[in-house]
């Protein structure tokens, strides 16, 4: 069988399979998303036809199965085949797990906030439990210096303008 040939009935199969898919998720679900899905995975498949990069995705699959049966499968071959099969079970499960929306995004992580400042605040007061206050450094005592004694201030004026004239004389503006 030629390459083309080959392509075509490989684009036509993985078109059909999308179509069914779409066909089933609009009866259950009624939503256009499953639609433009097929109408975007058929017009993938004619443009990788028409640049001929399916013709390329055909030489690297031709060149892999070579490749496999030229191979000696060793344990460091069966370690990293085990290695991958793992990973790709684990991103295949990954896409069944739903996804926290922002609200609970947020609530998480207010609360790990919270968390971590209690965390902190236990620590420091177990800290400070731990080591006793030592006990304060003596100061120096300087000599007690004496001012001259300032004069009676006048008593308290009732009259505003009293009181503006006795800042003015304390501040020595007359």
């Amino acid at each position: 069988m030629s390459d083309p040939v080959i392509l075509i009935l490989v684009s036509a199969a993985l078109a059909l399979v999308a179509i069914l898919y779409a066909v089933i998720m609009w009866s259950t679900r009624r939503s256009a998303r499953y639609l433009m899905r097929v109408v975007g995975i058929v017009l993938l498949l004619v443009g990788l036809y028409i640049t001929g990069i399916s013709q390329l995705l055909l030489q690297g699959v031709r060149t892999l199965i070579e490749w496999l049966n030229t191979e000696v499968l060793d344990t460091q071959m069966w370690v990293g085949i085990a290695l991958g099969g793992l990973g790709l079970l684990a991103f295949l499960i990954g896409g069944f797990i739903k996804a926290p929306t922002r609200a609970e995004a947020k609530t998480k992580r207010l609360e790990r906030d919270a968390a971590e400042r209690d965390r902190i605040a236990a620590q420091a007061a177990k800290n400070q439990a731990k080591s006793p206050t030592p006990p304060p450094l003596p100061r120096k005592t300087e000599p007690a210096v004496t001012t001259p004694a300032k004069p009676a201030e006048p008593a308290k004026p009732t009259n505003p303008d009293d009181e503006v004239a006795n800042i003015l004389k304390k501040h020595g503006i007359e």
